[in-house]
C-alpha cells in the first residue's frame, strides 16, 4: 500500500525475469512476498536468506551456462 507520498515500507524481491520472489511457507505469516522495512529483524533474517537463495540460483545458472561454452 502506498502512502500519500507514493512510498511504501514494503521491500520486494524481483528476479531477472521480473517475477516477484517470496515465500509461501513462512512460519510467521504463511505467504510472504513483501518484507517490512521498518522491522529490522525481518530484513536481517528473512530477506537476507531470500537474497542468498536468489544469488545461489544465479551462480548455478551461470555455472551451467559457462560449462556449455567452448573455448
Amino acid at each position: 500500500m502506498l502512502n500519500k507520498n507514493f512510498a511504501s515500507n514494503q521491500v520486494f524481491l524481483i528476479d531477472k525475469e521480473r517475477n516477484l520472489r517470496g515465500r509461501d511457507d513462512d512460519e510467521d505469516v504463511g505467504m510472504l512476498y513483501g518484507f517490512d522495512s521498518s522491522n529490522y529483524s525481518e530484513i536481517n533474517n528473512k530477506m537476507d536468506d531470500d537474497v542468498r537463495i536468489l544469488l545461489a540460483e544465479y551462480r548455478l545458472a551461470l555455472k551451467k551456462y559457462n560449462s556449455k561454452r567452448e573455448i
